[in-house]
């Protein structure tokens, strides 16, 4: 079974010595779209600042594979920093594998529901997830909306379902 997790504790060497190993496309670096670049391993300079950068975000997730899987991570991950105070969240990094644009949408809803049940008790209400990049192609989704800033090549998703 696949599960969004939160990177801390041993998974973060587990998930070092993944990206070492396993190719990606870093969609988004450090809050900018990075979305024209090939799909690749990393070397351990660069899993490095991908890890600082995940356990340094507000909501650091990664998508674990089901324990009978040979592969203990799954095809995207996605970390998220807050603005309370703008009631937003941005994704930070976004790491997925082929086929790039169905993973891309599949980590942008993990991180929408993840961010749901992260920030339940909280009393801010953060509802959207900003994506520095446009979404094209999702306009009839069942679980989300997607409003597209052309003008500032942005995204902002919204899950249909709030409550």
């Amino acid at each position: 079974m696949i599960a969004p997790t939160i990177l801390k504790g041993e998974l973060v060497e587990r998930f070092r010595e993944h990206l070492l190993e396993f190719n990606y496309y870093h969609i988004i670096y450090e809050g900018k779209n990075n979305s024209c670049i090939e799909s690749r391993s990393f070397n351990i300079y660069e899993a490095n600042l991908i890890i600082n950068n995940f356990i340094n975000s507000n909501i650091p997730i990664v998508c674990m594979a089901g324990s009978k899987s040979s592969i203990p991570f799954f095809d995207y991950h996605c970390a998220v920093n807050i603005d309370k105070e703008k009631g937003e969240a941005y994704v930070y990094e976004l790491l997925v594998k082929e086929s790039k644009e169905e993973n891309l949408i599949k980590g942008l809803v993990m991180a929408l529901y993840v961010m749901k049940y992260f920030l339940k008790s909280d009393k801010c209400k953060i509802e959207r997830l900003i994506v520095p990049l446009l979404i094209l192609g999702c306009e009839d989704n069942e679980e989300f909306v997607v409003e597209n800033i052309i003008s500032e090549n942005k995204a902002i998703l919204y899950l249909k379902n709030i409550g």
